[in-house]
C-alpha cells in the first residue's frame, strides 16, 4: 500500500544520503572498508566465473533424470502414514476412564471426549483432529521423539490406543486413516530428482575446475610452510 511504499522511498533515499556523508569523510579509503570491499569483489568475480564455467553448462535432461531416479530409488520412497485424533491426559488412571467412555467406531464420541477432556491445546477444540498426515519416523507433534509415535502405526484403521505414556503425559490416540509405504514413480518426483542431481554435477564440475585452475597454473602447494603459517595441512 501507500504507507509501505513511502516507508521504502524513506528507506532508500536516507541510505543514499548516509553513503554520500559517508563518502565525504572518506570512510571509503578506511583501510578495513577497502579489505572488506576487496574480498567482496573477490567473491563475487569467483562467484561469476564459476557461474560461466559451472552452472551454464550442467544440463539434466530427462532420460539423465531418470537414471539418477533409479540408481537412487531409496531416496524416493514415501514411508507410511498415519491421520489421528488424540486427547492428552494428566495420567494413566484418568486416561483409562476416558477411554472407557469411548466407541472407537463412533467417532463422535472420541471428539466429544477430547473437548471436554484433552490437555492438547492445539487439537482440544477441534476434538483432538490432528490434520496433517504423520509420517514413520517423523515428529509433526513435537514431542522429540519420533519413536513415541510407533504404537499408533501398529493399530488398524478406526480403532483406539491404549494410554500412551510420552514424557508424563498419557494420550490415547485413534487411527483415522492409514498409507502404507510407497515407492514415489519418477513422475512424481521429476522436478526434485533434476535439482538434486544437477547440485551434484555442479558440485562434481566445481571440484574438476578448482583441481583444472591450479593444474594450469602448475601451482605447488609445501605443507612445512602452511605449517610455519598457522594452517593445517589436508
Amino acid at each position: 500500500g501507500k504507507e509501505g511504499k513511502r516507508a521504502f522511498a524513506e528507506k532508500f533515499v536516507a541510505e543514499e544520503l548516509l553513503f554520500r556523508k559517508a563518502r565525504k569523510l572518506e570512510y571509503d579509503k578506511d583501510p578495513e572498508v577497502r579489505k572488506a570491499l576487496d574480498r567482496f569483489l573477490r567473491d563475487l568475480l569467483v562467484q561469476r566465473v564459476i557461474e560461466r564455467e559451472v552452472a551454464q553448462k550442467v544440463e539434466i535432461s530427462d532420460a539423465d533424470a531418470e537414471i539418477y531416479y533409479k540408481a537412487n530409488r531409496e531416496r524416493y520412497r514415501e514411508p507410511e502414514r498415519v491421520k489421528i485424533h488424540l486427547i492428552e491426559l494428566p495420567s494413566r488412571q484418568e486416561a483409562e476412564r476416558i477411554r472407557a467412555t469411548i466407541d472407537p467406531a463412533d467417532l463422535s464420541t472420541f471428539e466429544r471426549a477430547a473437548r471436554e477432556h484433552s490437555e492438547h491445546a492445539p487439537t482440544r477444540e477441534d476434538g483432538g483432529r490432528f490434520e496433517p498426515w504423520i509420517a514413520r519416523g517423523t515428529d509433526p507433534l513435537g514431542f522429540g521423539k519420533p519413536e513415541a509415535l510407533d504404537p499408533i502405526f501398529a493399530l488398524p484403521e478406526g480403532t483406539l490406543s491404549d494410554p500412551v505414556e510420552i514424557d508424563g503425559k498419557f494420550y490415547l490416540f485413534r487411527v483415522d486413516e492409514k498409507q502404507p509405504e510407497r515407492q514415489k514413480s519418477f513422475e512424481e518426483v521429476k522436478d526434485r530428482v533434476k535439482e538434486e542431481y544437477r547440485k551434484r554435477k555442479m558440485q562434481e564440475a566445481y571440484e574438476a575446475l578448482m583441481k583444472q585452475t591450479l593444474a594450469d597454473a602448475d601451482v605447488a602447494f609445501h605443507p612445512e610452510a602452511l605449517e610455519e603459517a598457522g594452517g593445517e595441512t589436508p
